[in-house]
């Protein structure tokens, strides 16, 4: 069974980079995963004021991979 999330957690999933196929298959597909993992960082971090640890809480994610993940991707707080 699927459950839907609340409408303002939803990320439009038409919002993501455009697809070049002139690009290698592998650097296309790390393009759009990090898009992806930068909007739904973006969006969960917003949600907790950007208190890592609440946001890991949330997710499931541990602190440490939150803090490599933004690193890698240079996510800063605004």
């Amino acid at each position: 069974m699927l459950i839907e999330a609340p409408e303002r957690s939803r990320i439009d999933p038409g919002a993501g980079p455009t697809i070049d196929v002139d690009v290698p298959f592998k650097i296309a597909k790390q393009q759009f995963v990090d898009d992806f993992a930068r909007r739904f960082m973006t969006a969960l971090l917003e949600r907790h004021d950007w208190n890592i640890a609440a946001a890991a809480r949330a997710t499931g994610v541990d602190r440490v991979s939150i803090h490599k993940l933004l690193d890698r991707l240079s996510l800063r707080r605004p």
